[in-house]
């Protein structure tokens, strides 16, 4: 009886069960365990696998950091910051610049009421009819004042100038069940992919039932929009970029994946997806999972004086104290 008690717990079969039994009772737990260990997994596998920095000369990081904020003051700046930083990138031949800023809502700076007010009491005061030449003179400073604070004004015309900037926009992720309320405008349907094959047995791309846009002026005057999404895990960890957003039908691309490429002088139409080719960025091949989101690869010096990309404090680019700033 003991010999035979060992041979069956002895067996491939009994072994096997055993296995799928625990991770079954992993599986109905309720508490995912398994995503956990597989989690647990791929961070060790991240820190365990040298990567290859060399290419680093490619990327700059331009930090909004505590010696920027104490020098230009507390957030957000006055955006005519940020047209004269986009001023001195297009100087250095920056190749494609992408924001990291969202121009959700118009910064209105209070000394336009001010001007506004002067306006209407110069309206009622008769002083024009009166005084022809001081009325040119008065009129011409308060245009010029009213520019010289429209700071949205200023720096939607940079961006325009520049010609290589990204703007990051937002989805409200959730899976839909009616239509859009209204259709995108056509300078905002120009950031989508075309070349989607969709596959319902392979799955889909992360879906959304409505969108945040930049300010009309920004969203027309930027090269192109990427999304800005993050996609947390259950613990918080962000492994993943979702390089398509499936928007009714309609899928658009991340921020990361325009910046790539426009990087390699492609657009929207040189992405493609399809459940036998995968996600496409003109001949790379990008390997994705089911929701076409890409498990990230972080790098991990541990050298400070040699970072992964070569980053400049803002403040010391505007002030022209950076030598170079890589393309």
């Amino acid at each position: 009886m003991a010999k035979a008690k060992r041979s069956l717990l002895g067996s491939d079969w009994f072994i096997g069960l055993l296995i799928g039994l625990f991770f079954t009772s992993l599986t109905f737990t309720g508490i995912g365990l398994l995503e956990g260990l597989e989690r647990t997994l791929y961070d060790a596998g991240v820190r365990g696998t040298p990567r290859d920095i060399s290419t680093t000369d490619k990327v700059s990081i331009i930090a909004i950091d505590d010696k920027s904020l104490e020098r230009i003051g507390r957030w957000p700046w006055p955006r005519n910051y940020h047209a004269d930083m986009l001023q001195l990138l297009t100087e250095a031949q920056a190749k494609t610049v992408g924001m990291g800023i969202f121009f959700f809502e118009a910064q209105i700076d209070p000394g336009i009421v001010h001007i506004e007010n002067l306006e209407k009491i110069y309206a009622n005061s008769g002083v024009g009819r009166s005084n022809p030449d001081f009325a040119n003179r008065f009129e011409q400073a308060l245009i010029e004042a009213y520019i010289a604070l429209d700071t949205d004004s200023v720096l939607v015309e940079s961006i325009a100038a520049t010609g290589k900037v990204i703007l990051p926009w937002m989805f409200q992720l959730g899976s839909p069940i009616g239509r859009p309320d209204q259709p995108f405008p056509d300078h905002i349907t120009k950031n989508r992919v075309e070349q989607v094959v969709v596959d319902p047995q392979f799955g889909r791309a992360v879906p959304a039932v409505g969108a945040i846009l930049p300010l009309d002026g920004y969203s027309r005057a930027a090269n192109a929009l990427g999304h800005f999404n993050i996609l947390p895990d259950q613990d918080g960890g962000v492994r993943t970029d979702g390089l398509l957003i499936d928007y009714y039908g309609d899928h658009y691309p991340s921020m990361a994946l325009v910046l790539a490429a426009r990087s390699l002088n492609l657009g929207v139409e040189d992405i493609s997806f399809s459940p036998e080719d995968g996600l496409r960025l003109g001949q790379l091949r990008i390997v994705t999972d089911s929701s076409l989101r890409m498990f990230s690869g972080f790098y991990h010096t541990g050298d400070s004086t040699n970072p992964a990309f070569a980053s400049y404090s803002f403040i010391d680019v505007l002030n022209r104290s950076v030598e170079n700033i890589n393309e």
